[in-house]
């Protein structure tokens, strides 16, 4: 037993040897080389066929991997809407049946498409390894005949003929000569035939990948429509109990401001008429103020009663006051009083009687008024020249307009002059402190709002 073992490796050991032998002459040009184009385009047909299967069969994995995470998350949304769908609400029980059958719907196409394309696929794709051995093996037994034509031209050209040799030789090359040639024309007739019946093969492929596709889709568009329908039902059942959000209580910045904006005006122009009637002259109407400055700016509103001007504390009422268009100066004022917005319309004479530490001269000097410009300026008038302890300067990039009493508010392109802090623990991050250049009025502001100059 192990001899003969022996005896067949060493026949295979001498047939590749002279296999090889032969090649290596073909390369040389010293043996023929039987040579078939027709046989190697259908050769090269199968590989490309082989190559097509292989990419279809890749992505319907992956398409079916895809599949089972679609279903996945199909049965969770559907789970999900089937436990908000409350007991009492319109056909409960039937929207909670049809969300149970879309899991059913995903499984079975899950398992149909792998059953009827996938499996089927990789049984085509299975066919290939075989058909390839075959060519193989032509293709061995086509270089066994080169060989023993090669072999048998030798004897016969060789200078001492041996009969024996020859019509061995001579035999040899017979049957392998038809070895070859059943081999040959088998796999003439075969590869053909397996190469047009991928037409066949793919057709029923897609239909069956299509159909299971279509089924899937019909039923689940059935299931949306029934269970769109009960919604709808439901939406109209329940329509009296529909939310409608109230207005808030507290209004917008932009609308609060813009209501303090309209007061003052308002009060202005009042004020203005009654003047005038007063007086039996006309006078220019107030400036109305920004939004911001109203904020910062004591309301006249406090001090003023119909046709006269009065002041709710002992000092300030020792102010002159004026009623009916004069002023009485009965008693001199002591102290500073609070300034009073000026106007136009109070003659020369009466601004003679105004004595020196009146509502028009705040004591201490010049270089006192400047630093208390942006701390106390009911009168709104612009600041010429920067506070004394103004860091820089910078422009409204944005308009911005404040919620709270020390916030600063200002329109795009106006000028703020920046301060410290007096505390600087107060100091949030992002906010400076700040003077308007057109009011004097102070506070603070996001610094995301303004560019520094």
């Amino acid at each position: 037993m192990a001899e003969a073992n022996r005896t067949g490796i060493l026949a295979k050991a001498q047939k590749r040897l002279s296999r090889t032998k032969t090649k290596v002459l073909q390369t040389f040009g010293k043996a023929d080389k039987s040579t078939d184009e027709s046989f190697d385009e259908l050769v090269q047909k199968t590989e490309k066929q082989q190559e097509v299967a292989q990419h279809l069969q890749k992505e319907i994995k992956t398409y079916l991997h895809c599949v089972r995470a679609l279903g996945q998350a199909s049965k969770s949304l559907a789970t999900a809407v089937s436990q908000t769908y409350e007991e009492e609400w319109t056909d409960a029980a039937e929207v909670k049946k049809s969300l149970e059958s879309v899991d059913l719907l995903w499984t079975d196409y899950q398992q149909n498409v792998h059953e009827k394309v996938l499996d089927v696929l990789n049984d085509y794709i299975a066919s290939f390894p075989s058909l390839k051995a075959r060519i193989a093996k032509r293709g061995r037994k086509m270089v066994d005949y080169d060989n023993s034509r090669h072999n048998l031209a030798v004897l016969q050209t060789a200078k001492k003929t041996d009969e024996a040799k020859i019509t061995k030789a001579q035999e040899d090359l017979n049957e392998s000569k038809r070895i070859y040639e059943e081999l040959h024309k088998e796999l003439c007739a075969d590869l053909p035939d397996f190469y047009n019946s991928r037409i066949t093969f793919y057709a029923d492929i897609f239909q069956k990948l299509f159909g299971q596709e279509s089924i899937l889709h019909c039923e689940l568009a059935t299931i949306s429509d029934t269970v769109n329908t009960i919604n709808e039902k439901l939406a109209t059942e329940f329509l009296h109990f529909a939310y409608k959000p109230r207005r808030p209580l507290s209004q917008s910045v932009s609308d609060k401001y813009l209501s303090l904006y309209s007061s003052q005006t308002r009060f202005y122009a009042t004020l203005n008429s009654e003047e005038q009637e007063l007086n039996g002259e006309s006078s220019p109407k107030h400036q109305p103020l920004s939004a911001s400055a109203i904020q910062s700016t004591p309301s006249r509103q406090q001090d003023t009663v119909s046709k006269g001007h009065f002041y709710s504390n002992e000092d300030e009422a020792k102010s002159p006051v004026r009623i009916n268009g004069s002023i009485d100066n009965k008693e001199e004022p002591t102290g500073k009083t609070r300034q009073l917005p000026q106007h136009k319309d109070i003659d020369d004479e009466e601004e003679e009687r105004v004595p020196e530490n009146s509502i028009y001269e705040v004591p201490g000097g010049e270089e006192e008024e400047e630093a208390e410009a942006y701390q106390d300026n009911p009168s709104n008038r612009p600041l010429f020249e920067p506070p004394p302890d103004a860091l820089y300067q910078v422009e409204a990039t944005h308009a911005y307009y404040g919620e709270d009493e020390d916030e600063l508010s200002f329109e795009a392109g106006d000028i703020i002059y920046v301060i410290p802090f007096e505390n600087e623990d107060e100091q949030d991050e992002g906010w400076q402190m700040g003077v308007r250049q057109k009011d004097g009025i102070k506070g603070v502001f996001p610094e995301n709002f303004t560019r520094q100059l």
